[in-house]
């Protein structure tokens, strides 16, 4: 079974980006945008990937 790493890649980026994004939220912190918008781009690249 041969393994896409890129799409793993970008998967693992996306859902760090995501923690990020949740962390500063949290901390009601306006950059929290930047991360969010950065994990849905590499969500969606993974997915067109496929």
């Amino acid at each position: 079974m041969k393994r896409n790493y890129k799409i793993i890649f970008l998967y693992v980026i996306g859902i760090i980006l995501t923690i990020t994004a949740l962390f500063q939220a949290i901390d009601k912190n306006y950059l929290a945008f930047f991360p969010l918008v950065c994990a849905i781009i590499f969500f969606i690249r993974a997915w067109r990937i496929k």
